[in-house]
């Protein structure tokens, strides 16, 4: 009976996650507006590009991030392509 217990348990932290990950308030908004400030240091995006993707993994949260950019900008002695 403890491992059909634990099996509902863990069935049901991971509907909870998928929902959460799903329908996050307002963290995709925010999670996309703190990656495009950091890389915008070094890139010059197009800023409508940016994906956020969040999904459950085994025992992990996975974060799939995908944006274009026009190029690197040029910072210290390094200099963009």
């Amino acid at each position: 009976m403890k491992r059909n217990a634990r099996l509902a348990a863990d069935r049901l932290s991971s509907v909870i996650m998928q929902d959460k990950i799903s329908h996050p308030d307002g963290l995709n908004e925010v999670l996309k507006s703190d990656i495009a400030e950091l890389l915008s240091s070094y890139f010059e995006l197009y800023p409508e590009s940016l994906e956020v993707q969040l999904s459950r993994g085994e025992n992990a949260l996975n974060i799939g991030i995908r944006v274009r950019a026009k190029r690197v900008k040029n910072f210290g002695n390094f200099s963009g392509f």
